[in-house]
């Protein structure tokens, strides 16, 4: 009986471990989908500062101890391996695929997401980055496609953002568990 005990103990212990790291995941995708611009930036700054810093082969034309002989396949080498190391590469590839394959509402929406964002609004009783995204989604909806009224619930705007957040989490773990497709 204290076999059983123990071992359901693990198995909560495993339990809580996965979904902390799921809620962290969401949570991650929910700031790369937000701050993607800003979160490009700083990575492609940080990878070109550490692959400037890093001495380049002695002998660019030779190939020594099997390697590449090309400085420009040797360079590229380093930036493949640079990204493979960095989990951010990831989470912009990610954040990147996600909005390709989206079609132009969804991809207004996250722009609009992104404004209430960084505006920073206020409100009482819910979070305010709702309502505004639910009246300015409606009125580019508005203004882009239908040339009337356009009416969004606020669980709408709620249920599009969260199916978008673990679509990035989805697309995430793929390319980070190195899943192949012929697409890519």
């Amino acid at each position: 009986m204290d076999g059983i005990w123990v071992k359901g103990d693990v198995m909560s212990e495993i339990g809580t471990t996965v979904i902390a790291d799921m809620k962290r995941d969401r949570e991650t995708a929910r700031e790369y989908l937000l701050f993607y611009d800003i979160r490009l930036t700083e990575y492609n700054r940080k990878k070109a500062d550490e692959l400037s810093s890093q001495p380049r082969p002695d002998n660019p034309q030779g190939g020594g101890n099997n390697g590449v002989g090309n400085p420009t396949e040797s360079q590229a080498l380093r930036i493949v391996r640079y990204d493979e190391s960095h989990p951010e590469y990831y989470w912009l590839k990610a954040v990147e695929i996600l909005q390709r394959s989206l079609g132009e509402r969804k991809n207004i929406f996250i722009k609009v997401r992104r404004e209430a964002e960084v505006k920073k609004v206020s409100g009482v009783g819910r979070p305010a980055w709702v309502v505004y995204t639910q009246m300015h989604y409606m009125r580019e909806l508005e203004d882009r496609f239908l040339n009337g009224a356009v009416s969004i619930s606020e669980n709408y705007v709620r249920n599009l953002w969260r199916e978008l957040v673990n679509q990035t989490v989805e697309i995430y773990l793929r390319l980070k568990n190195n899943i192949r497709y012929n697409e890519y």
